[in-house]
């Protein structure tokens, strides 16, 4: 009887339930279910179901009128933010000081080289100039060490100083 009892009430349950309507989420609420889906395919690794996930909401995001996309937009990047803000500098693999690129003189060296010789293979004289310039004027400022590290790359294109 006590069976009978559970089953009874766990239907009764499930057919109230049932009846009420499902409460609609608002355009700030579907664009971060969006976000959060996103966001886990790509920490999954999942290109495909990302990009499936993209077109459905590219797809819901041109039926909003241009108020809701305001608020969907709003949503997107307060999302992005908070998705930024919680992940640590373990997470980033560098820290904060280490985020912006400084090139090495054998980079700048390479950019010179690269510049000088497209220069040459354009049959500029007065861009040959300039290049040759650039480069002596720059070569001039570095140190000792530095010099050395820059004719290892010239000389990997004919040129020396």
């Amino acid at each position: 009887m006590k069976k009978l009892l559970a089953i009874l009430t766990v239907a009764m349950l499930v057919v109230s339930c049932g009846g009420e309507k499902k409460k609609e989420l608002t355009v700030e609420e579907q664009t971060k279910v969006y976000c959060e889906q996103i966001f886990k395919a790509i920490q999954d690794g999942d290109e495909a179901k990302c990009e499936s996930i993209q077109e459905k909401a590219d797809a819901w995001y041109e039926g909003l009128s241009e108020a809701d996309k305001a608020k969907s937009d709003k949503a997107s990047a307060e999302f992005e933010a908070r998705m930024f803000a919680a992940m640590d500098e373990e997470d980033l693999g560098c820290s904060p000081e280490e985020e912006e690129w400084e090139p090495t003189v054998g980079e700048i060296a390479d950019y010179y080289a690269m510049t000088l010789l497209g220069a040459i293979e354009a049959d500029d004289n007065a861009l040959v100039e300039q290049a040759a310039a650039e480069l002596e004027s720059w070569y001039n400022s570095l140190d000792e060490r530095d010099k050395k590290v820059a004719n290892a790359i010239l000389a990997e294109y004919d040129l020396a100083f």
